[in-house]
């Protein structure tokens, strides 16, 4: 049961409402531009990417520049995501290493230099004592591939 402080309040919001102006309607979502100059960027930027085919070479020349560098590896996850509607793939890679402060900024700069489709996604440092440079990494890397079965862009249209 409503009191009548409540009628009274539910009537002056009715009145509040009629006499309001209207609101402007919510702007619709507006899509990404999808211009032709913006389709040529893209296909160009997936021309550039290596062969989901070259994923276990880039992942050995990870692993080789970490021992050349130093670093030591512990086990890695690794995770495959196409992405059909951006038309590329991810495969991320997370290695826990370990080394002094100087082999990591290393072997990071080393493997974004050897790998430009490479990036680092996260980087989390750990060191168990303030005085020792050795520290413990946890190295999110995420490497773009063309997805499986696109064609070589070096061939042309066939495979």
């Amino acid at each position: 049961v409503f009191s009548a402080w409540q009628h009274a309040d539910l009537e002056r919001l009715r009145v509040l409402q009629v006499q309001a102006p209207a609101m402007p309607r919510r702007a619709e979502p507006v899509a990404l531009s999808d211009t032709a100059q913006d389709r040529v960027r893209l296909q160009a930027f997936i021309a550039g990417l290596p062969s989901h085919r070259d994923i276990p070479t880039a992942v050995q020349t990870l692993l080789t520049l970490a021992d050349q560098h130093g670093v030591s590896l512990v086990k890695g996850d690794y995770q495959f995501q196409p992405d059909e509607v951006a038309g590329f793939a991810r495969y991320r890679i997370a290695l826990p290493i370990k080394g002094s402060s100087t082999q990591v900024r290393r072997f990071v700069s080393a493997a974004l230099s050897a790998q430009p489709s490479l990036g680092v996604e996260s980087l989390q440092l750990r060191r168990e004592q303030a005085l020792t440079d050795q520290i413990e990494a946890r190295l999110e890397w995420v490497l773009y591939t063309r997805l499986p079965g696109a064609p070589d862009p070096a061939l042309g249209a066939r495979r």
